[in-house]
């Protein structure tokens, strides 16, 4: 018994001390691990070996791979020493003023080299001792954040993630600009047990129709139910969230919600609004449960038009509190279950037992088959969209003028801001020589009176125009939406 605990006081002891020369680089997960006896973040740690100066530090904090390391190279620098020490006896013992001049000659080049070279490695040893205390093992870029950025102020403390790589891709006359993401998913099983197969068919993240509900479908809208926005702070927490338009049937008042993916207290995926900044508690307790970690796990795909790039998607994991945003698959036929944080490295423990005792031979075990056939599935593809135009409608449903009127203009109103580069046609044709439909810049989609120009006095009943907005991209008209209006020109009264 007072075996056992000595070992663990010395075990503990040991990773007490391993945390305290490698605390600056190791991750959190690499800290527990230390902490719990782990020597692989250690391993992982270039030069670790020599980073500590103290003997007895450096032996008793040392993992295996490291100690092997060491002695290697402490052996090479024993061996010769103890090599020339035996040389120097050797001659001396064998030295004789009778022998042959050419000989006494040899022997004394012997007996000077290996001198040499016992003073050379114990001149090592010393040196290397003198100048431990002092020395600077840090890399330049370490030596620069501690003494100089962090002192100023400069340095942020984890820097911003994978999620800093999507930008939004400006609008030109062609091509709509892709101010939203689409979230694909989720993409890939945990892991692959053979017999064990599932399947199923990605689909795209959508605001659900219901308070705090958050679904999956086959299409995009092109609206801000399956569009969504990500923001990224510096500490690599990021924020998934869109809007819905609500309005009063009575007073017509136009609002918009913010809704956040987030979870609940039970870890349900949800989508919820956030109180007012003003109620702290309330607002902090909140924001932690709409926090996520998105990693990249490949190179993104891009886009290069006139020497200019830019990210159009990735595929990245969805995280929170160490569990994968996903949805539970079962190999059985049933539906696949709505979106959930799901727990990979569970998952994966449980196939790799069963690889295991599939391997020796024993036979797969029912009740360890029966724990993997609900499969966990992860990864999502984000991809640049642009917003189609939604519902909109002219700010004058009628609009009334009168043959003396210049200048004079109606303007769409959207449902949701859309995208750029909207496509937009009239039925039927305005009389080009007093109107026009605006088709690109800021005012597109405005129908305006010609410059300085007095219109013809129209007929009755009032023209009825339809006008239609298409969101269009890569060459193939995605959504459309209309919008009616109509236009009567009457004499002024003299």
């Amino acid at each position: 018994m007072a075996g056992l605990l000595g070992a663990a006081v010395i075990k503990t002891a040991q990773n007490a001390l391993r945390l305290y020369h490698f605390w600056n680089d190791l991750t959190g997960l690499g800290k527990l691990w230390t902490f719990f006896g782990g020597e692989r973040a250690i391993n992982s740690i270039e030069d670790g070996a020599y980073r500590i100066q103290s003997g007895f530090s450096r032996w008793f904090s040392s993992t295996a791979k490291q100690t092997a390391q060491l002695v290697e190279e402490e052996v090479v620098q024993f061996t010769s020493l103890v090599l020339g020490i035996v040389t120097i006896v050797l001659i001396a013992m064998d030295m004789d003023t009778k022998k042959d001049g050419l000989l006494q000659a040899m022997d004394i080049i012997m007996l000077i080299s290996s001198s040499l070279q016992v003073l050379a490695v114990v001149a090592g040893w010393v040196l290397a001792a003198a100048t431990a205390a002092g020395a600077d093992f840090r890399d330049p870029i370490t030596k620069f954040v501690e003494d100089k950025a962090r002192p100023d102020g400069l340095y942020i403390e984890n820097p911003m993630q994978a999620p800093d790589y999507i930008t939004t891709v400006p609008p030109d006359e062609q091509t709509p600009s892709l101010p939203g993401l689409t979230f694909k998913g989720p993409l890939l099983p945990a892991t692959t047990v053979h017999g064990l197969d599932s399947k199923i068919a990605p689909a795209f993240l959508r605001l659900g129709d219901g308070n705090g509900h958050v679904e999956l479908v086959d299409k995009v809208d092109f609206t801000a139910n399956t569009i969504w926005s990500m923001e990224t702070d510096p500490w690599g927490k990021s924020l998934i969230y869109t809007r819905r338009m609500t309005k009063d049937a009575t007073t017509g008042y136009v609002a918009y919600t913010l809704w956040y993916l987030g979870t609940d207290q039970d870890k349900n995926v949800i989508v919820r609004t956030m109180p007012k900044p003003s109620s702290n508690d309330a607002w902090k307790s909140a924001v932690a449960t709409i926090q996520w970690q998105v990693d990249l796990q490949e190179p993104p795909k891009t886009k290069t038009e006139n020497n200019k790039t830019s990210i159009l998607s990735v595929k990245a994991r969805i995280q929170k509190d160490g569990l994968d945003l996903g949805r539970i698959v079962h190999i059985d036929g049933k539906p696949a279950e709505k979106l959930a944080l799901v727990d990979l490295e569970q998952y994966r423990k449980k196939a790799d037992n069963y690889k295991r005792i599939a391997a020796m031979g024993y036979g797969a075990l029912k009740q360890l088959r029966e724990g993997l056939e609900d499969v966990p599935y992860f990864l999502w593809e984000l991809n640049m969209q642009a917003i189609g135009p939604g519902a909109f409608a002219y700010d004058r449903k009628a609009w009334e003028l009168t043959d003396q009127t210049t200048n004079d203009r109606i303007r769409p109103r959207f449902e949701n801001d859309p995208s750029s580069g909207l496509k937009w046609s009239i039925s039927p044709a305005l009389d080009a020589a007093d109107f026009e439909l605006v088709t690109q810049g800021t005012d597109a989609g405005t129908v305006k009176q010609k410059e300085g120009v007095k219109p013809k006095v129209t007929s009755e009943p009032p023209i009825e125009y339809t006008v239609t907005c298409t969101l269009n991209k890569d060459g193939e008209d995605k959504v459309s939406h209309i919008s009616t209006f109509t236009l009567s020109v009457v004499a002024q009264p003299s």
